[in-house]
């Protein structure tokens, strides 16, 4: 049988949410929401739909509170609920959904405001490089649990073992959709390369 991750500070926060703890819900949201946001928005491509997906996802953390067991890191099983909120968004793109976290949290905020990803994440820091648009163009075409694959070991820091967690899939396969994701990266950008050195 696995053994259960060491408790993490998402952990013992959900455990309060779960005992009817509402600051220790507010507490998570603050602590998640730039990474939720950031990884929906690297996936969806619409700062919109990534605002209203990001309410959802804490939304069903929430609503799964009572069923919350902590068997692997809060992270990891807070990236699966992300990554199935993304692909259903992109899903349903045209209908629009909106949820809203209105009456959940402590401090009578209506919903959950998300800091610009782009002042977050690390690779904006290098926007406007001719390799960096190729590449990000290439991500997009990846099929989702490839760029999930690729999002969550690049620029989240997780683990194989992590990654395969959220993905609902082995260490090995995990190794494959990576592999599988850097062939691919560099099948597309051997042109863009040879031409440069020529």
């Amino acid at each position: 049988m696995t053994e259960p991750h060491p408790p993490d500070v998402g952990v013992a926060l959900m455990l309060r949410v779960q005992s009817g703890d509402m600051e220790a819900f507010t507490e998570l949201v603050d602590r998640y929401k730039a990474s939720v946001l950031g990884l929906i928005q690297r996936l969806v491509k619409d700062r919109t739909l990534a605002d209203d997906l990001g309410q959802e996802v804490f939304l069903k953390v929430f609503r799964a509170r009572e069923r919350y067991r902590p068997l692997s890191k809060f992270s990891t099983w807070l990236y699966r609920i992300t990554y199935n909120c993304a692909l259903n968004g992109i899903q349903s793109r045209e209908r629009g959904r909106v949820v809203s976290l209105e009456g959940l949290r402590a401090d009578g905020e209506s919903s959950i405001t998300f800091p610009d990803p782009r002042r977050t994440e690390p690779i904006d820091e290098i926007a406007g490089t001719e390799l960096r648009v190729m590449v990000e163009g290439i991500l997009d075409r990846l099929p989702a649990n490839q760029r999930l694959a690729v999002e969550l070991h690049k620029y989240e820091g997780l683990s194989y073992r992590d990654i395969g967690e959220a993905l609902g899939c082995s260490e090995p396969a995990v190794k494959s959709l990576l592999a599988r994701a850097r062939q691919h990266i560099r099948e597309k950008l051997g042109p863009y390369l040879r031409e440069k050195v020529i």
